[in-house]
C-alpha cells in the first residue's frame, strides 16, 4: 500500500511526540481514556501501513498493540508502557550486540563507511564503537528505571515531561557529544597511520583514506 510521503512524515511525528499527545489528551482536553487509546490505535495502524519496510514497521506496530490493550482495559497505565517497551527493545539490541563479536555501533559505522573493514586502525575503531554502545546501554537502563518508576508512582505530567522533553534532550546531547568525540578519535587514529585529517561530520571516508 502506497501512502503519500507527507502523510508518512506526519504519522512519524505523531509517534515521535507520543508523550505530548497523551499529556494534551488526558490533562488539557480531558478526553476519556477510550478516545485516547483509539486515537493511538489509529495512528499505530496507519503508521504500520505507511511503512513498507519490515524493519521500520515494529515501532508503529508496538504503539498499536499497546493502544489496543489500553482500549480493552481502559487503562492509563497501560498506554504509558509504550516507552518502556521501546527502551527494552533497544537495550536488547545494543546490549545483545556486546555479547556477540560485533557491537551494533560498529555495524552502523560500517554502513556509513565500508572502508572501515580494511582500515589499519580497525581494532581501535571497534574499541571506540564498543564504548559508544556501552554508553547507550547505560542510558537505556537509566531511562528504563525512571520510566518504570513514573508509570507506577509518578503523575501523567511527570511522565510526559520525562518522555517528551528530558529523553529527547539527553539523547540529543549523546548524539552531539558522540560527533564531537568521534572527530578527535578519528584524527588521533588517522594521525597514527599518517592518514588525512577528518572533518567534524565525517567518519573515515574511503576516498580520503585512499588518497
Amino acid at each position: 500500500m502506497k501512502i503519500a510521503k507527507p502523510l508518512k512524515v506526519t504519522l512519524g511525528i505523531l509517534l515521535f511526540l507520543y508523550p505530548v499527545f497523551i499529556l494534551l489528551s488526558l490533562t488539557v482536553f480531558n478526553l476519556p481514556m477510550s478516545m485516547v487509546s483509539l486515537g493511538m490505535l489509529i495512528i499505530g495502524v496507519a503508521g504500520y501501513l505507511a511503512n513498507t519496510g519490515q524493519g521500520s514497521r515494529w515501532v508503529p506496530a508496538g504503539a498499536g498493540v499497546i493502544a489496543l490493550l489500553a482500549l480493552v482495559f481502559n487503562s492509563e497505565t497501560v498506554i504509558k508502557i509504550y516507552p518502556i517497551c521501546i527502551t527494552i527493545v533497544f537495550l536488547g539490541l545494543f546490549g545483545g550486540s556486546l555479547i556477540r563479536k560485533k557491537p551494533i555501533v560498529v555495524h552502523f559505522a560500517e554502513m556509513m563507511d565500508s572502508s572501515i573493514k580494511t582500515h589499519p586502525g580497525r581494532t581501535e575503531i571497534e574499541r571506540y564503537c564498543k564504548n559508544v554502545t556501552v554508553i547507550w546501554c547505560v542510558w537505556f537502563v537509566i531511562s528504563l528505571a525512571i520510566n518504570t518508576y513514573l508509570v507506577i508512582c509518578g503523575t501523567t505530567r511527570q511522565w510526559t515531561y520525562f518522555n517528551g522533553l528530558v529523553c529527547y534532550i539527553v539523547q540529543g546531547m549523546l548524539f552531539a557529544g558522540e560527533i564531537i568525540v568521534r572527530y578527535f578519535v578519528n584524527n588521533r587514529i588517522n594521525a597514527r597511520y599518517n592518514l588525512p585529517k577528518q572533518g567534524m561530520f565525517s567518519f573515515l571516508r574511503k576516498k580520503e583514506i585512499e588518497s
